[in-house]
């Protein structure tokens, strides 16, 4: 999902500067700059295309328009500002040899719009969660305590609790100064080290205590599966069937939160590693790998994850791409003489 801010690291901004008037941003990139520029390049383009077919076909289609559905739109939202704000300037300060070429109000524009997507991605999978959760151990009164007005609040709180984070780093709390961004680069360690805890470690335990709770229950209810052959006089199958229906959402929203994990857990640690310990080197390859290319990858993989477990999500979705792709050819075999 997200942003990626590796543009804060100290180990990537050893060549880092606002050098415009140095001629050096007329340079050519570097092989691996080119490379790594393509792939964040594919990467973007297929950020943008999954996340908006999903957004769009919850938009038009009402019956998808489920409290869950209202969750991921917004972490899909979050994975959509990624490719419209925040990669492209990854990707011109790659091709720049990792030398900042634009004016330093757009660097601030970068790093805002890095925190808020970053930050608003684990919010609304924490939200998520605590939906999931609800469901599991209110099955009967989740659609009472969970209505959709309830989660369109907690998707606002969420963007309002990560652009009020975010608007917080334009000052910098480790040398007390308003930050200019001249060289694109915020040296803030305990800013970073407060957004870590507060918007990504915080999250991130509200997160694990609610899954752990559902696993407990889908291995309860997997074994009374397996053992109970005829159902306990008293049982209400409705009840039963309702906890496994959103004990199987509940397993997609595992899968994504397990692949986020994955994809951002290395970048914190080795940001917040880099600010605390300055004699660290981190290698660049680790660096490219966990710092530039999964946090963006995560954010083209989540909508793919979303399709794969829903299956109406995924129909309307194949129906909308049919629908724009005939109506594209058929408009081109009316051009044809």
């Amino acid at each position: 999902m997200s942003g990626d801010n590796s543009n804060h690291l100290p180990v990537a901004h050893t060549n880092a500067s606002n050098s415009s008037d140095l001629g050096i941003c007329h340079l050519p990139p570097t092989s691996k700059n080119l490379a790594l520029s393509l792939i964040l390049i594919a990467i973007c383009i297929v950020t943008f295309c999954g996340n908006l077919f999903v957004c769009a076909t919850v938009y038009i289609h009402c019956a998808l328009r489920s409290t869950t559905n209202y969750l991921i739109v917004s972490l899909a939202l979050a994975d959509l500002l990624v490719s419209l704000l925040s990669m492209p300037f990854r990707i011109h300060f790659t091709l720049r040899n990792n030398n900042w070429c634009l004016r330093s109000n757009v660097c601030g524009l970068w790093i805002w719009v890095d925190f808020v997507a970053c930050s608003s991605s684990i919010g609304s999978l924490a939200a998520v969660s605590i939906d999931r959760f609800v469901a599991v151990k209110f099955p009967l009164r989740y659609r009472v305590l969970l209505t959709k007005q309830t989660s369109l609040k907690m998707i606002c709180f969420v963007w309002m609790y990560s652009m009020i984070f975010a608007s917080l780093g334009n000052y910098n709390w480790t040398f007390h100064a308003f930050e200019t961004f001249t060289q694109c680069h915020k040296n803030d360690r305990v800013f970073y080290t407060t957004v870590a805890s507060l918007a990504f470690f915080l999250p991130l335990g509200i997160i694990i205590g609610t899954y752990t709770y559902l696993t407990k229950v889908a291995v309860h209810q997997r074994r009374r599966t397996l053992t109970n052959t005829v159902r306990p006089e008293g049982e209400r199958p409705f009840r039963r069937a309702r906890i496994l229906h959103e004990l199987k959402a509940a397993k997609m929203m595992a899968c994504v939160v397990l692949i986020f994990i994955a994809s951002w857990a290395p970048f914190f640690i080795l940001m917040l590693s880099g600010f605390w310990h300055d004699r660290l080197n981190i290698p660049y390859a680790v660096r490219d790998i966990f710092v530039l290319i999964l946090p963006n990858l995560n954010s083209a993989i989540n909508p793919f994850m979303y399709m794969a477990f829903t299956r109406e999500l995924r129909e309307q979705v194949a129906k909308l791409v049919e629908r724009l792709f005939c109506r594209s050819c058929k408009c081109h075999e009316s051009r044809v003489p």
